[in-house]
């Protein structure tokens, strides 16, 4: 079964948006909501 396609407004709910808006307002990251994401699932293996 094909997994479904991820479009920009996508939330996950393990990385909530606002822990990713407070990271850019602090300027502790420059990276998109995605990306940021990713690198978060990599830092913490999950």
């Amino acid at each position: 079964m094909a997994e479904k396609q991820k479009s920009h407004w996508d939330v996950d709910p393990e990385y909530p948006l606002d822990d990713w808006k407070a990271e850019v307002a602090n300027d502790d990251t420059r990276l998109g909501y995605h990306a940021w994401v990713e690198n978060q699932r990599e830092v913490h293996g999950t």
